[in-house]
């Protein structure tokens, strides 16, 4: 910013003892000067927009403190250990499931590739479709059962998507989800990604759970 004045002052005082005109040249440069003084305006305001936000939120005052959430989850360890132990079952049920049947699939259809390996009777045991099927019994446990697995589900794709990122494919520019630093285009990536996996999960919940 005091580089930008300087410039613009040394181009004033050029002509303040002068009676010719400013060249165009020198009138071209005021005007991207000018732009990007305030541009830099604009960019200034934000950051100080955004501390001030940081600093209302981790306030002694406020309601909860962000410094405040680390020694939370600290306490909550012994039950993040039990949430922990619980999300791998499931994630290897949900593998198993899908490894399970298309290996029955492909060892038992009697019309093989013609018909897409299809089988009338599942004749290798599936424990996850075993449990809906026990479920379905106590209504509507079975529907609880697949919200949760749709929620985890979402939630996993949302987690590897905030760790790993978006990969631009065409500039190589990966798209990060940080918090109060996310752009517009990487919200709208986002939610696309994140509609186009739970529609393919609500595809193969047949294949994870025939």
């Amino acid at each position: 910013m005091i580089s930008i004045r300087e410039q613009m002052r040394v181009i004033h005082d050029r002509y303040a003892n002068s009676t010719s005109q400013i060249s165009r040249k020198h009138k071209v440069m005021i005007s991207k000067l000018k732009k990007q003084e305030a541009a830099l305006t604009r960019r200034s305001a934000q950051l100080k927009s955004t501390m001030t936000q940081s600093q209302d939120a981790g306030d002694p005052g406020s309601l909860v403190s962000w410094k405040q959430i680390p020694h939370l989850l600290n306490m909550l360890t012994p039950f993040r250990i039990a949430l922990g132990i619980g999300c791998a079952v499931t994630s290897f049920l949900i593998v198993f499931g899908v490894l399970i049947n298309n290996l029955d699939r492909f060892m038992n259809s009697e019309c093989g590739f013609v018909c897409g390996y299809s089988i009338d009777k599942l004749t290798l045991f599936n424990p996850l479709d075993f449990i809906l099927v026990q479920t379905s019994k106590l209504f509507p446990l079975d529907f609880l059962l697949l919200g949760c697995l749709q929620f985890y589900f979402f939630v996993t794709c949302l987690y590897g998507i905030i760790k790993l990122g978006i990969p631009s494919p065409a500039t190589g520019e990966l798209f990060t989800l940080k918090r109060r630093a996310t752009s517009p285009l990487t919200l709208i990536l986002t939610s696309f990604l994140v509609i186009l996996m739970m529609l393919s999960f609500s595809m193969q919940l047949l294949t994870i759970a025939p």
